[in-house]
């Protein structure tokens, strides 16, 4: 299945959990985990989000991070 939403301005965005952990970068570079990192700013504000990628771990979830994430 494939999904298709409109492009807003913000930053894109993928998420996976892998070997018992959970990743998370933009586009092109995965992130470390860092609590000020507005990657994982998102995913710790999303609960399912985290239990979609534990009960799916051959999934990656793109996404668009949005609000106040251009400098």
């Amino acid at each position: 299945m494939v999904m298709v939403l409109e492009k807003i301005h913000g930053a894109s965005s993928r998420y996976c959990f892998v070997d018992g952990k959970m990743q998370c970068g933009s586009r092109t570079t995965w992130k470390r985990e860092d609590d000020k990192n507005i990657w994982w700013k998102a995913l710790y504000k999303t609960p399912g989000l985290i239990q979609l990628c534990q009960a799916h771990p051959e999934f990656t979830v793109y996404g668009e991070v949005y609000g106040k994430v251009q400098a």
